[in-house]
């Protein structure tokens, strides 16, 4: 505080004013300072100042240097003291005075001078080291843009094994060999055979493929290297090439490895000569990927590629040659004892009942995949909590197939009973059939409580698991079709809307017969299949006349069991009225008609 007072005060005196002259020339300069007394000025005080302070300081040091070339004599006016510059410049004191007076000047002014300096330093440096952060940083993100971005398992981080895959025991058996080379690579070798380098898993979506390349990746206890082939592919042609080198270099680092791509086609779809953008970089990002197969050596990497996808009629043809995928495993829709299996290991997640019967459910969900049975049993698990039942039970299995297949039961929907005994004589038209007929499926159970568009259905399960159809049964099913409006008619109701879905149904029946199967008179063992849509109008209307005399056949036999079991229908229906639902074992009763017994053909 005192320092400064002083320097002030220095500055007062010495710096009020500066005044050089010579013989040639004087200038006069004026510099003011800020008083102890007076406020901080603004900016633009500031700034002003600071250059009349600058200008001083600079007309001194010139007017000094001009006037001691031309040896002139130099008078200075400093604050209340004027003295010659030749009796001053060789005096010490004079001259350490002089020294003082400017630093104390300095001193008082650096809010002119000294902080921009510093401030525009300082600018200057952060923006140097932002430019190199930001150029470190573009060149890490460029690094991180052409990695993959595959997700790597190492030994003992899966825990699934195939025992944990139920089902697919044709496709276990088949990736076996693969199991063997990754844990003895050796055998193989001396053997002299080339195990396949890559696997391609294909097959209907939800059937256990991504699960099933984690199962061989947990029984060899080897890396697994994940990634969804979708990553690949950018809007710049390159980007999925390079990520493509960085994946195969890691493989190669953790060999022996698998890697496995999911969704494969999105990368190895067939490629086009006219295609763009996007096109280009599919192009590219397969063409690295074939090429790398080709070229590491199995004996010196051994890793294994395993792709999966579900439309492998859309790869290319340079995918599946000798060398590359060479190998196919078919993972499709599990059949009755795989269901079986499934369902078990989902049940065991949840509370179920005694009485739960695995067979028929999975004797009910013919055509379901693994994923679907899953949600079968999670549904019923829904149900079963929102009934605040203990336990799911097979109510709830039965309502959620229900829900899942036809949609949930509609409410509010305002029906006069004459038209719900109209949809009840309908749906047991053809129970009843069922029932009677011989070639037709068993009758499971009966409903007319509305779900989605269909105010009543009637569920049939085949015997045994079927995976070809008879003449007979295919016929068998127009005629069980056409009882529901033909029962209507012979109860006086006559024609009406509700039958549009069967007809649609028996009509596409008896074309396939004719068309596809060869099943007609005319047409005996001649398919029309591939080149339907090629048919001449002669061809095509005799195979018009050829339906029309399947479907009529089958009418007409339909009316007269309609007309035969008319008290059956009645009785069904009125129990309909009454209980909305009926199980197909009490209309077999009713009926006087023993149940058919269920092959499962389990034992085999």
């Amino acid at each position: 505080m005192c320092s400064k007072s002083i320097s002030l005060l220095l500055s007062f005196f010495l710096f009020q004013e500066v005044l050089v002259s010579s013989d040639s020339q004087q200038g006069h300069f004026e510099s003011t300072s800020t008083s102890s007394n007076e406020s901080t000025p603004n900016v633009k005080e500031q700034d002003v100042a600071s250059q009349n302070a600058m200008s001083s300081f600079e007309g001194v040091q010139n007017s000094m240097v001009a006037a001691s070339q031309k040896h002139s004599t130099i008078r200075l006016q400093l604050g209340l003291l004027s003295v010659d510059w030749d009796e001053v410049k060789d005096n010490p004191f004079t001259s350490v005075g002089l020294i003082a007076s400017i630093m104390a000047a300095g001193y008082v002014t650096q809010n002119y001078w000294y902080r921009p300096i510093i401030n525009y330093l300082n600018k200057k440096n952060s923006t140097s080291m932002q430019q190199g952060k930001d150029s470190k940083k573009d060149d890490k993100g460029l690094a991180e843009f052409t990695q993959s971005k595959a997700r790597i398992y190492k030994p003992g981080d899966i825990k699934t094994r195939l025992k944990d895959v139920a089902g697919l025991e044709a496709a276990k058996l088949d990736v076996f060999d693969i199991m063997q080379f990754l844990k003895n690579p050796k055998i193989y070798a001396d053997m002299g055979a080339q195990v396949p380098k890559g696997v391609l898993l294909q097959g209907p979506p939800g059937n256990g493929k991504t699960l099933l390349a984690k199962a061989i990746a947990g029984e060899v206890e080897c890396p697994f290297i994940s990634v969804c082939a979708s990553e690949f592919i950018e809007m710049f042609v390159g980007a999925g090439a390079a990520r493509v080198r960085d994946l195969f270099a890691k493989a190669k680092e953790l060999s022996p490895c698998i890697i496995f791509f999911d969704e494969f086609d999105a990368i190895a779809k067939k490629r086009s000569s006219n295609s763009f953008g996007g096109g280009d970089e599919q192009a590219q990002t397969l063409g690295q990927l074939l090429t790398l197969m080709d070229g590491f050596d199995m004996q010196k990497y051994p890793i294994i590629v395993l792709a999966a996808t579900n439309r492998a009629e859309v790869l290319d043809p340079a995918v599946l040659r000798p060398g590359r995928f060479d190998r196919l495993v078919e993972v499709g829709m599990p059949f009755l004892k795989d269901r079986i299996d499934i369902l078990k290991v989902h049940l065991n997640n949840v509370k179920t009942s005694d009485h739960i019967n695995v067979p028929l459910i999975a004797r009910t969900t013919r055509g379901f995949s693994g994923a679907e049975l899953a949600h079968l049993v999670n549904e019923a698990a829904i149900l079963a909590v929102n009934d605040a039942s203990s336990c799911v039970g097979m109510n709830h299995i039965d309502q959620a197939y229900d829900n899942i297949t036809l949609g949930r039961e509609t409410k509010g929907m305002d029906t006069a009973e004459s038209e719900m005994w109209e949809t009840a004589i309908h749906e047991a038209g053809h129970s009843v059939l069922r029932v009677f007929l011989e070639d037709a499926d068993p009758l499971y159970k009966v409903t007319i409580t509305p779900r989605g568009k269909a105010l009543g259905i009637s569920y049939s399960l085949p015997l045994k698991e079927k995976y070809s159809f008879k003449e007979v049964e295919m016929k068998a099913q127009i005629v069980v079709g056409l009882a529901g409006g033909l029962a209507e008619q012979e109860f006086g109701f006559g024609k009406a809307t509700g039958l549009s879905n069967d007809l649609v149904k028996c009509r596409s029946i008896a074309y396939n017969m004719v068309t596809k199967y060869g099943m007609s008179d005319e047409f005996k063992y001649i398919s029309y299949d591939e080149i339907d849509h090629k048919l001449s109008n002669d061809i095509a209307t005799r195979i018009d006349e050829e339906v029309k005399k399947i479907v009529y056949e089958c009418y007409d036999k339909s009316q007269a069991m309609v007309s035969e079991h008319r008290e059956h229908i009645k009785k069904l229906a009125e129990m309909l009225m009454d209980e909305g639902t009926i199980s197909g074992d009490v209309v077999y009763r009713m009926c006087g008609v023993p149940e058919p017994k269920i092959e499962y053909g389990l034992n085999k």
